[in-house]
């Protein structure tokens, strides 16, 4: 993950040291629209170590740090390297309270040992005031007009703010010609999904934030300001997000700044605020300062991945568990599989037989129908055993862990590309406790983690060999593979994507090698109302039935399935590829009772109903992690991307015929409210709006557009 983001920068502007090696084109900064901006969060871009992309050593760092390149520009760049920080750079903001709600604490900074620095806050219960760290650069570093940045992963937080600053001049100054705080980005409000470019001497100046990117989406992002005589001009991921001009409204201060990143307490903590709070982290991967804004910068076009965005915004998908029985006796298992049919559950059937019966036009047609926008497919589950002859496993000296002939994966990408529906491979890296000990050994995986990686290695290798970048990623169970397979995923698809599972319902921490945070919530749906069920911000992996085809039917109706997707891809903080319902065929093709026409009802109703597809989360109205939704609760919120319009997804019948609404947490105003062609009345009173539902209301969901 390291690599990537460091190099990408600095490799772009180190073109001619860095041409031998071949990384000028994966490094190039991101330009254009938020569309592009995965470019500098794609964790895995990089196809080189660290060694390659970073071999100064410290003393070389300093001395880059304080002498300037005229080659590059470069002045200044710390990657946080080691495990202590560099106190030739840093210093840590001093110890004690911080007005009335901040105590500082040197505890609350350090480095990760992987390259980043870690800056935390947290409520105290014993002082009663948010712990808060960050460091500074006065005293040590300081510059005048130039280009500042740093490539920083924020968290959705409450109760405290961060920060990366330029602190120039005088502060507190009479005017921004003697000083001025440059707030490069401010999270104030992050817990609506807020942030801000904001300047600050005797009062505060807010250019317009021109970004629509989502910077809590759990990846690394990149915040730069270039100061000169003009003004002020902000960029995110290489795209310019905001300007200030220096004429009046913020003046153009030439003095030298030093930097700063920290956390900084809510002014008004109160006990409402107080109850939301959670330790937070902001991580930073690097920070530096350049002489002005380097050539290259915004120039190069974007190598990103095609794929991060779409799975960010991704609302349903389809994760399809096709397996059969596997028996390692030596280890006592006996794990079963999907099943032959519903009339015949015989499991022991081999790969090819398996391989052979799938029908992969078939499975599309049902993921088209229900709407879904991937497909999350199964190469290797229990024992391990591949749905596609792979030469790896041969080689192993397995060839019964493998089809003979029979692609399942070919027939998929054949079948989904009707529908230009992306496929991701399932794939459970860790999973040797149901392969007996004899295959175990000729697989390298006996007792030995490196073996099992160079095998995984190999396997990733002949899957792009046979499939090439048909295979948008990989979605690992069981907490992951090493870091050695993730690199190799995306040094041969630099577009793929990486889902990592840890194994834990709602999680909260994304994987630190995972492109999304993901959550496997084991429990189906069946015979249960899906608004008692709590919804969340993870990539959500709800199962009908179970996750294998084992004889099961239809365990709920449509209704059910389409208000709990509703619920889900509102979420705050939901970019992280919404739900992907899990159900399959069984080997002969068929499906259990009512279940694929669960989905293509399911599907009707997602592709019927604005305010779905294209959409993210509401801010207006959010809805929080781990709810559910009452009958005197109306819904929930969706919006489009760029903020225009608001969808209110009225999932209960408000009394009376007449929604009321609370102000919009955003402080939004509306001045139409629509369903379908009808126009509704919409009344701004003391406490919010009153809209007049419709007549013929949506009893599933009434989608209300407010603009």
């Amino acid at each position: 993950m390291k690599e990537s983001i460091r190099s990408r920068r600095f490799c772009a502007i180190l073109a001619g040291l860095l041409c031998a090696a071949g990384l000028t084109t994966a490094c190039t900064p991101a330009s254009g629209d938020s569309s592009t901006t995965a470019d500098t969060t794609n964790s895995f871009t990089d196809t080189h170590t660290k060694e390659e992309t970073h071999s100064m050593t410290q003393e070389q760092e300093t001395n880059q740090a304080t002498t300037p390149d005229p080659e590059s520009g470069l002045l200044f760049q710390d990657a946080f390297d080691g495990t202590e920080l560099d106190a030739a750079k840093w210093t840590r903001i001093p110890e004690g309270q911080i007005g009335d709600w901040g105590l500082s604490s040197h505890d609350m900074t350090h480095l990760d040992g992987e390259g980043h620095l870690i800056i935390r806050s947290e409520w105290d219960e014993t002082t009663g005031r948010m712990k808060i760290g960050g460091i500074s650069s006065e005293g040590l570093f300081a510059y005048g007009y130039g280009y500042y940045e740093a490539t920083v992963k924020f968290p959705f937080s409450c109760g405290a703010d961060s920060s990366f600053q330029v602190l120039v001049g005088e502060q507190n100054a009479s005017s921004p010609s003697q000083g001025v705080e440059i707030n490069v980005i401010h999270t104030k409000d992050s817990y609506d999904g807020d942030y801000s470019h904001t300047l600050s001497w005797k009062r505060n100046y807010t250019p317009k934030n021109e970004s629509k990117i989502n910077i809590y989406d759990g990846r690394f992002h990149t915040f730069g300001v270039l100061r000169d005589e003009t003004g002020f001009t902000f960029y995110i991921d290489g795209a310019q997000s905001g300007e200030a001009a220096g004429s009046g409204r913020a003046g153009a201060c030439a003095e030298e700044g030093f930097l700063r990143l920290l956390w900084e307490a809510c002014d008004d903590l109160t006990p409402e605020i107080c109850a939301k709070i959670q330790p937070a982290e902001m991580v930073v991967d690097s920070v530096r300062v350049y002489s002005s804004l380097p050539d290259t910068f915004e120039k190069a076009e974007n190598s990103a991945s095609k794929y991060l965005e779409y799975f960010s915004n991704a609302r349903v998908g389809l994760f399809t568990h096709y397996t059969y029985a596997t028996y390692a006796t030596d280890k006592g298992t006996d794990w079963g599989g999907t099943h032959y049919s519903a009339d015949n559950p015989r499991g022991a059937v081999s790969a090819e037989e398996a391989a052979a019966l799938f029908d992969g036009r078939k499975f599309a047609q049902t993921a088209h129908d229900m709407g879904a926008e991937y497909v999350v497919f199964t190469v290797a589950h229990a024992g391990f055993n591949l749905l596609f002859p792979s030469q790896t496993m041969k080689e192993a000296g397995c060839p019964h862990k493998c089809t003979e002939s029979s692609d399942v994966v070919q027939k998929l990408i054949d079948g989904l590309a009707a529908y230009d529906i992306p496929l991701v491979l399932y794939m459970p890296p860790n999973d040797d406790h149901d392969i007996n000990d004899e295959d175990l050994k000729k697989m390298g995986w006996y007792r030995d983690p490196e073996g099992r990686t160079d095998f995984l290695i190999r396997l990733v290798n002949e899957i792009y060999d046979r499939y090439g970048d048909k295979i948008a990623g990989f979605w690992f169970d069981q907490g992951g593979p090493s870091a050695r397979v993730c690199r190799a995923v995306k040094e041969r698809n630099p577009d793929a994507v990486v889902f990592i599972n840890t194994g834990v319902t709602a999680n909260e921490e994304q994987h630190r090698l995972s492109d999304f945070l993901v959550s496997e919530y084991y429990g189906s749906i069946e015979n249960c109302d899906s608004d008692t069920l709590p919804v969340h911000y993870s990539q959500v992996n709800r199962q009908i039935g179970n996750w294998w085809a084992t004889g099961g039917k239809a365990p709920t109706d449509a209704r059910n399935l389409y208000r709990y997707t509703v619920r889900t891809i509102a979420v705050r903080g939901q970019h992280n590829a919404g739900i992907a319902w899990s159900c399959g065929p069984y080997l002969d093709q068929t499906w259990e009772t009512g279940v694929r026409d669960l989905l293509s009802e399911m599907g009707e109703l997602l592709k019927s109903h604005d305010g779905i597809y294209g959409t993210v989360p509401g801010i207006c109205y959010p809805t929080e992690p781990n709810s559910t939704l009452s009958k005197d609760q109306w819904g929930v919120s969706t919006e489009s991307p760029d903020g225009d319009t608001v969808y209110l997804h009225v999932l209960n019948q408000p009394e009376g015929g007449i929604l009321k609404l609370p102000f919009p947490a955003n402080g939004r105003e509306f001045t139409s409210a629509r369903f379908g062609d009808e126009t509704l009345m919409l009344t701004k009173t003391a406490e919010g709006y009153e809209i007049t539902m419709p007549l013929e209301a949506d009893p599933i969901d009434t989608v209300i557009r407010l603009q």
